[in-house]
């Protein structure tokens, strides 16, 4: 809720029948919940868009993530008091109702524009993604997938904030059968339950520890359900505690009213320094969070109209608080696809548009879908299957046409030249493509070049072994090996803009390949302690460097294509362990710089996908297809095979844009 996500609460984001139920006990509706939902929602809105300062407010999700366990809780209570027992039916049913026509009719729009429009270069496969929207286990599928949820943009799906959503079904689909088992095992006993629901988030507190493990399993760690259900279940333990407040009234209410009102302050201060998030919101961070969000809740419920939570009843919060399932669902696509790239504009006016657009199409699905399908007496009856089934069925069934019709080689097949449209100038007078980069490049350019012939160019492999684009400071591969300079084979990196200048300047390209990566993901220190990409000043710098590749190597006006890095699967040989260096994370944020910085020269940079396309499954692959593309280093394309397995779409997308440029030399001549 993830550049997220974040993720509000699907099923309890406007007067949900949890909530009534809740309400209802206390004797009318609670405005300040949402406003809260507001509050959370506004938060995550502002975290999708990038807003300077915004970056810790990913943290929307876990208010969420306790509402829910708190209103969903207390329905299920209610069940106990009223039914005597749990209305599984029922209670399935109304979330169904709540959560299905928005979320298919998302996934519908997603995969038909991803056929459309889509650029499969830049984009995962969008099968995957909308499967695993569709059946709620998104979270395991991004895990399963590495593809993680903070330090790139460009590289994100537009479902991949379905992962909170995914979270909280199967909570809904666990949860009540937990809690009547435990219902007849305790007798009957909620402060038998309270202490279980408290018990279990401190386990997930500590799985969430566990499963982190100094940074190595981030996405685990963050899209996990055992390691997010500690918010959910610190709003279950809320719930049981309201249902003993006759027991206790004096204790409890003494307790909420002293720390209610002063329980944002920790969680705004954790929002706004949590940024990353930072190693250690997974070593406590989230927990305190979580808990200081659940005392807010706590006292809303408890007091509702005290001035504390009458200051949730402001109208745009509350609108907001109604419309927010929708909300969340559709601005986080809106922000990937009307981006900077596409519209020329960018901060605030950026962030208005993107905002504006999200909340008349949230609206729209609130009052034209949600709503009817929810309350519409139609959709009361059996007949609604009659509906519905062929519904979920033609949604699944284009989700997986869609996926073979979006893969990798869809982008490319728009710009491949086949063998027979090679003119015979063409063959005579070859694309010159010139290739740099470091020790990748050039075991790639071994490859490409053995089948140059075959697409009608002449390449120029003049990569420099052991260089990238940064420069100066010490790098270390491993925490166990000593700092040193960065030295390149028999080169000076730092003069490399000097070398790649006399490259450009011998032999005049059509179009320029610049391949890097794999120094750009090492630990660095310029004087200021170690830094890695992803934090501010080593982002800085790397923008920096490849802005200076641009005026380098695009010189009069050359097209320049930056490659995205592939992930890397290096081991230390003393410790057997992967290095921080073959993070997906780390390569994931290096590629979004570059496409950050390719966006920033539109027209001039361009961008091969080079990891889509030796890591189709988002994650590190050694074999395509029975190909050994890689090295057993984790690190190197094997040569000849890996390197022409990647001509076959890299080759002729480099001689369409190098063609191109020739006809713009010629006219101006």
């Amino acid at each position: 809720m993830s550049k997220g996500t974040i993720s509000p609460d699907p099923s309890l984001h406007s007067n949900d029948s949890a909530e009534k139920l809740t309400s209802d006990a206390l004797g009318g509706h609670l405005l300040p919940l949402d406003g809260l939902r507001g509050v959370f929602v506004a938060a995550v809105v502002m975290f999708h868009a990038g807003l300077k300062g915004a970056g810790g407010f990913y943290l929307g999700v876990d208010g969420f993530f306790v509402l829910s366990g708190f209103l969903i809780t207390s329905l299920l209570i209610r069940d106990f008091k009223v039914f005597g027992g749990i209305q599984f039916k029922n209670f399935w049913l109304r979330r169904a109702k709540r959560l299905l026509p928005a979320l298919f009719f998302l996934v519908l729009v997603v995969a038909i524009g991803e056929a459309l429009f889509g650029d499969a270069a830049l984009m995962p496969t969008i099968r995957g993604d909308c499967l695993a929207a569709l059946f709620y286990v998104s979270n395991w599928y991004y895990i399963a997938t590495h593809v993680g949820y903070f330090g790139t943009t460009v590289l994100k799906s537009p479902l991949q904030h379905t992962w909170t959503l995914a979270i909280e079904e199967q909570f809904y689909i666990a949860w009540p059968i937990t809690i009547a088992l435990l219902y007849r095992i305790f007798k009957k006993n909620f402060k038998w339950l309270l202490l279980v629901a408290f018990v279990l988030s401190m386990v997930s507190a500590v799985s969430m520890f566990l499963v982190y493990n100094d940074g190595s399993n981030l996405n685990g760690a963050y899209y996990g359900t055992e390691t997010r259900a500690q918010a959910l279940l610190l709003g279950a333990s809320l719930a049981f505690l309201f249902s003993l407040l006759s027991e206790f009234p004096r204790f409890i209410k003494s307790t909420v009213g002293l720390i209610g009102p002063y329980a944002w302050i920790p969680a705004l201060v954790i929002a706004l320094i949590a940024s990353g998030p930072v190693s250690w919101m997974f070593y406590g961070g989230f927990y305190i969070f979580d808990i200081s969000i659940t005392f807010v809740i706590a006292y809303v419920v408890f007091f509702p109209h005290r001035v504390f939570s009458n200051l949730f009843t402001v109208s745009p919060l509350v609108f907001l608080g109604k419309i927010s399932y929708g909300l969340y669902l559709w601005q986080y696509p809106i922000v990937l696809i009307v981006n900077q790239a596409r519209t020329g504009f960018s901060g605030i006016f950026l962030f208005l548009i993107q905002t504006i657009l999200a909340l008349l199409l949230s609206i729209c699905s609130y009052y034209f879908l949600e709503k009817p399908v929810r309350y519409s007496s139609y959709f009361k009856k059996a007949k609604a299957w009659s509906v519905a089934a062929p519904v979920i069925v033609s949604v699944v069934i284009i989700s997986v046409v869609v996926g073979t019709l979006t893969p990798a080689t869809k982008s490319f097949a728009a710009v491949s030249i086949s063998q027979k449209q090679l003119t015979a100038s063409l063959k005579a007078d070859p694309i010159r493509v010139l290739l740099v980069g470091d020790s990748v490049a050039v075991t790639m350019g071994f490859g490409l070049a053995a089948v140059e012939n075959e697409y009608g160019v002449k390449l120029y492999d003049q990569g420099l072994v052991g260089c990238g684009t940064l420069i100066h400071g010490l790098i270390r591969e491993d925490a166990n090996l000593p700092a040193a300079p960065q030295t390149g084979i028999g080169v000076n990196c730092s003069q490399w803009p000097e070398i790649y200048s006399g490259y450009v300047q011998k032999y005049k390209p059509d179009v320029v390949i610049l391949t890097a990566g794999r120094w750009e993901v090492l630990d660095r220190n310029w004087g200021n302690g170690w830094e890695h990409v992803g934090d501010p000043y080593f982002d800085q710098r790397l923008v920096a460097s490849l802005e200076k590749a641009v005026k380098v190597l695009g010189t009069e006006g050359i097209p320049v294509i930056f490659t995205t890095s592939p992930y890397f699967d290096s081991i230390n040989p003393n410790t057997g362990i992967v290095e921080d260096s073959s993070q997906p994370s780390r390569v994931q944020a290096y590629n979004s710089i570059v496409n950050k910085v390719a966006a920033m020269y539109k027209g001039h940079v361009f961008v091969y996908n080079l990891n889509k396309v030796i890591d189709p499954n988002n994650q590190y692959s050694e074999y395509i297809d029975g190909v050994e593309i890689r090295w057993t280093d984790g690190i190197h394309i094997t040569e000849p095979q890996g390197g022409e397995y990647i001509a076959q779409t890299l080759l002729p997308y480099a001689v369409k844009i190098g063609l191109s440029y020739r006809q713009k030399t010629v006219v101006s001549k």
